[in-house]
């Protein structure tokens, strides 16, 4: 019975895959082409695989020299696929080792950087940096939190929160080791299920949480008073978390400063809201 899938559809799938691991284009073809069939000649391969003749004989010498292809003695000369499983195992592993071998030049490079001294240092060098994308803002944050050794001041509406959930261990790490966290959310309740996980938090003195009953103008976090993440949009964006990044003295002070009368006008999570997180 016929699954509606065109072999032109099955073709093309077929050759993403194999250029994926490792096989250029034309390589691709010609194989998916041999595959098809027990054997063939150059202008048969051709035919098939729209390859130029000319260059037929080239990719197929490359493809026998890899071990994917080969030739059968005759005349004229005809070729034939290595079976599927062969050559997905010899790319795969021809991947493999190639990614082991990046890994170790990529671990090198790191300790040469460190021995130059031209690793990047907090609070040394770049004084702004705009991030995007989600995972590289969480990455960063991460770090921060887990090398924090004073204090942790955070400051958000909704983002802020899917933020803090995101990264529960590494705060909660944080204040085991005593540094001082304090939070400040909105009161807009509007995920309660998610300020319930909050209570993880509140077995630790060193954490502290307070709500403002007015609407949120920012969303940052500050990390020992040297350096901060501030957000710029509260847009829903997909794998995005727009937001700044700053050692800058001058307006890490500042933002501090907005923290600390944001700290004094918030209210404490009495009784009544700590029954409410249960």
């Amino acid at each position: 019975m016929s699954l509606g899938i065109s072999n032109e559809k099955v073709s093309v799938e077929n050759i993403a895959i194999l250029t994926e691991l490792g096989l250029t284009i034309p390589q691709a073809k010609i194989y998916v082409t041999l595959a098809k069939s027990k054997f063939m000649e150059a202008q048969a391969i051709s035919t098939n695989s729209g390859i130029a003749r000319s260059d037929v004989y080239r990719v197929l010498s490359q493809l026998e020299k890899d071990g994917f292809v080969i030739t059968i003695v005759n005349v004229p000369k005809k070729f034939q696929a290595v079976p599927i499983s062969e050559c997905l195992h010899r790319l795969i592993s021809k991947r493999e080792r190639k990614t082991a071998e990046l890994k170790k030049k990529a671990q090198a490079l790191v300790v040469a950087f460190k021995q130059n001294g031209n690793e990047e240092k907090t609070g040394c060098k770049t004084e702004f940096m705009f991030i995007q994308e989600k995972e590289t803002l969480f990455s960063r944050s991460k770090k921060m939190i887990t090398e924090a050794r004073e204090c942790i001041c955070l400051l958000g509406r909704r983002k802020m929160l899917i933020w803090i959930l995101t990264n529960s261990q590494a705060i909660e790490a944080a204040v085991a080791r005593k540094v001082n966290c304090r939070l400040i959310l909105d009161a807009s309740r509007e995920h309660p299920e998610n300020l319930k996980q909050l209570k993880v938090f509140s077995k630790y003195p060193t954490f502290s949480l307070k709500e403002l009953r007015e609407p949120m103008k920012a969303s940052f976090g500050i990390y020992d008073r040297k350096e901060i993440l501030i957000g710029t949009t509260d847009e829903d964006l997909q794998n995005q978390f727009p937001s700044l990044w700053s050692n800058n003295k001058y307006f890490v002070d500042l933002t501090q400063d907005y923290f600390e009368v944001i700290w004094k006008k918030a209210q404490n999570f009495d009784d009544t809201s700590l029954e409410y997180l249960m």
